[in-house]
């Protein structure tokens, strides 16, 4: 996990970050395991707004804000 975001808007908890899997894995299993993610969370968070970017762990390019410089440009 990386690139990890939260924070609070009135009574809801918004949780986002990244998760690296396998790259040989499915879009299915994929999906299954970040809805497995999700609910474990929810069990802990039960307002929590939930996001969570699969990357290919190994393979995934940078992005996202954390890699944009404001000043223009990438780093």
């Amino acid at each position: 996990m990386h690139e990890l975001r939260t924070r609070a808007a009135g009574i809801f908890v918004h949780i986002q970050f990244h998760v690296d899997l396998d790259p040989k894995i499915s879009l299915a299993e994929a999906h299954k395991i970040v809805v497995e993610v999700e609910r474990r969370l929810l069990e802990v968070y039960p307002a929590a707004d939930i996001l969570i970017h699969p990357d290919p762990k190994g393979e995934a390019e940078a992005h996202g804000i954390a890699h944009f410089s404001p000043h223009g440009g990438e780093h």
